[in-house]
């Protein structure tokens, strides 16, 4: 037996002067739903996206990957709100029947519509500055 810790970590800048960092080389998160995975997907597809805006405007490429850098950091900043969230419900301690129920009750109103989009981390890919 082992114990479970969920770890969180961001590099403090994703690009050095023609270098890009994505995936597990930009960031650590909990292994819930994916996540870590889909973050590689976004931010891959970010890099491509400011990679492609310096080629056509060599002279702004720093802000180019300045803004990827800011864009996917808070990016990986709700992923890991949203693993946090996710661990939470999963804990035993959190799994009495009073919350149980509080809990069924919510996913038959648009409030489960909701916390099933949180916690299927949709919806991250769409920010960019």
């Amino acid at each position: 037996m082992s114990s479970f810790g969920v770890q969180q970590f961001t590099a403090q800048t994703l690009h050095l002067e023609r270098v890009l960092l994505a995936g597990d080389a930009a960031q650590v998160v909990s292994p819930i739903g994916g996540q870590g995975m889909n973050l590689g997907w976004i931010g891959a597809e970010k890099a491509f996206l400011a990679i492609q805006s310096a080629l056509k405007n060599p002279e702004m490429r720093e802000t180019h990957f300045e803004g990827y850098t800011q864009a996917h950091k808070k990016i990986v900043h709700q992923a890991a709100k949203r693993a946090e969230m996710n661990m939470h419900l999963g804990r035993k301690k959190t799994s009495n029947s009073f919350y149980k129920i509080v809990l069924k009750v919510a996913l038959k109103t648009r409030l489960g519509y909701l916390l099933a989009n949180i916690f299927t981390m949709r919806g991250l890919g769409k920010w960019w500055i």
